[in-house]
């Protein structure tokens, strides 16, 4: 069976940095379907520039990303992120302030029908068990509910693959120890191919499948 993801000796760098520092190096890794992989390293070796690159915000210098053997990124060509099928949820939620929950999460569903795109929010928010909050908006939600927000509103375009940087970060322990067990539930539900990086050993244990070190 061939990998979902297949990232093939990728190189990055950025010109704007003293001698363009290299950020990724020849750097190569799969993922199968329906696969959660924690890449665990320090702040600085790479993690979201990886996932940065998978996304389409960055061009790579060197290599291939391929996802279900489409070529996505090479030294030659960038697939725009609207076209990639990939799911990402931001380090800070990213939650656009203006808009309700529901909008946030409806946000990408432009395709869909009204009745379409109704039902998959709705479908989100029980997910999520965020159904009371779909008229709030994100300066009203505590930070677990604005992850769960984020995080249905990653899922909602029913992406090939979800990328999730550093989810735990902004949470105190108590709300982090709690979500990384809904986190877990609704991945295993929704058997989405997940990339997740993270510094702590403990979320990569009990998020990850598979564990990849960085740095």
């Amino acid at each position: 069976m061939n990998p979902l993801l297949k990232i093939e000796n990728i190189s990055l760098s950025y010109a704007a940095k003293p001698n363009d520092v290299s950020v990724l190096k020849d750097y190569s890794l799969t993922l199968n379907s329906g696969e959660t992989v924690c890449i665990l390293g320090p702040s600085g070796c790479g993690k979201s520039s990886l996932l940065r690159v998978i996304a389409g915000f960055e061009p790579i210098d060197a290599g291939t990303i391929s996802l279900n053997d489409v070529v996505l990124s090479s030294a030659s060509h960038t697939t725009a992120p609207e076209y990639r099928q990939v799911g990402f949820m931001f380090q800070d939620y990213a939650l656009f302030p203006h808009l309700t929950v529901a909008e946030n999460i409806g946000f990408g569903l432009k395709k869909l029908s009204r009745q379409e795109k109704t039902l998959q929010i709705q479908a989100m928010l029980k997910l999520v068990d965020l159904e009371p909050y779909a008229k709030r908006f994100p300066h009203e939600l505590s930070g677990g509910q604005q992850q769960r927000a984020a995080l249905a509103r990653a899922l909602a375009p029913q992406p090939k693959i979800l990328l999730l940087d550093e989810p735990f970060s902004n949470l105190d322990a108590d709300t982090r120890e709690r979500l990384i067990s809904e986190l877990r539930a609704i991945l295993k539900q929704t058997q989405i191919t997940t990339l997740l990086v993270t510094h702590s050993h403990s979320e990569a244990l009990a998020l990850g499948d598979r564990i990849e070190q960085m740095g």
